[in-house]
């Protein structure tokens, strides 16, 4: 397929070449590229890791510039898969690999999470599945591997945990530690961790879903970040020590994600604001364009978008064409002067027509 972009603009613009076409850029391409219909893009960060017992943290130094949170990947964020083999105070036991390679662990300053959840230490048992961070560093993260997502159940006073692919039979219910919620509730969405037999779960921790919510920087000081949120209004995060690098550029007025304990609105973690990776924008662009259709035949359609003039060929390719209210619509059909949308693979050319002037009320 070949897509041909020309401009009246009588100065010289930046042209982008793709496998479809020449496209020329002006400062409104940025803005159509963003707008087009039925883009959504997530993107992810660094996560901000509380403590139960923070210690204390300096003040944090407020930039003026926007300075975009570390995002490279490097492979022991992923950690360090072990089984607990024993617990003795304030060290750990665990296994790794298939040859059972024994590591010792020490609790005094780890951060242990169930999820977004601050547990303690006492909460691990033995035979229980978990991910080390740093775990040969002086504050390792260990994170509990949950078992199972579902939801509880109770009959004649047994409790299960419905899953997608299986369902779970609790023991010891009583021993296990509730966060996020305080009493157990047919119906209620859980994640569960602990140690599993047969399709029998004794868990260590229950955990409800937390709440996510985009939140405003009022003030970071002293270890504090005050936020703002629509829904819950002002919350405060106490930032952990170590703290992640980026919560040190955080500047008054920047929005983060902020993920909060759905019973008592506490802030458990803070995450980047989401950014659009421009790969996935730039991939989506090259094969959409929306515009006035100007004219069209067998071979061709003609367009006015917002940088210019463009004309997509059609040569072999299948049409395809989406018209409300005409149903197996040609291309010769639809109207000069309605709004269109093209998408565009190696082998077809979809056509929805959004709006069409000449039928509007």
């Amino acid at each position: 397929m070949t897509l041909e972009v020309q401009s009246s603009l009588p100065c010289i613009l930046p042209q982008i070449t793709t496998k479809e076409g020449t496209f020329v850029m002006t400062n409104r391409t940025k803005t159509l590229i963003i707008g087009l219909s039925g883009l959504m893009v997530v993107g992810g960060g660094a996560v901000a890791f509380a403590q139960s017992s923070p210690a204390p943290s300096p003040a944090i130094q407020l930039s003026t510039n926007t300075v975009m949170p570390h995002t490279k990947k490097h492979t022991h964020y992923k950690g360090l898969a072990v089984r607990v083999t024993a617990i003795s105070g304030q060290t750990l036991t665990v296994t790794h690999g298939k040859n059972a390679l024994s590591h010792t662990i020490s609790l005094a300053n780890a951060a242990i999470k169930a999820g977004p959840y601050s547990v303690l230490a006492n909460t691990i048992k033995t035979g229980e599945h978990l991910r080390i961070v740093s775990w040969q560093g002086s504050h390792p993260q260990i994170f509990l591997v949950p078992v199972v997502h579902g939801t509880l159940q109770n009959t004649n006073g047994t409790w299960t945990v419905v899953g997608k692919k299986k369902t779970w039979t609790l023991t010891a219910v009583s021993t296990a530690q509730l966060v996020g919620f305080s009493t157990l509730t047919p119906g209620q969405s859980v994640t569960v961790y602990g140690v599993t037999s047969s399709t029998s779960l004794t868990p260590t921790v229950l955990a409800a879903p937390a709440n996510r919510t985009l939140a405003q920087v009022t003030s970071a000081a002293n270890g504090l970040i005050t936020l703002t949120t629509k829904k819950w209004g002002t919350v405060s995060y106490t930032v952990p020590s170590p703290a992640p690098h980026w919560l040190d550029h955080l500047k008054v007025g920047q929005h983060v994600q902020a993920i909060l304990n759905p019973q008592t609105h506490a802030v458990l973690e803070l995450m980047p604001e989401h950014l659009a990776p421009w790969k996935k924008v730039a991939d989506i662009a090259r094969h959409n364009v929306v515009g006035t259709l100007t004219g069209s035949n067998t071979s061709a359609l003609n367009l006015t978008t917002a940088w210019g003039q463009a004309t997509i060929t059609v040569g072999s390719k299948t049409v395809t064409v989406v018209y409300p209210d005409h149903p197996n619509a040609s291309l010769a059909q639809i109207p000069a002067g309605a709004m269109v949308a093209v998408h565009v693979t190696a082998h077809k050319v979809h056509i929805r027509v959004m709006h069409d002037a000449s039928t509007a009320n």
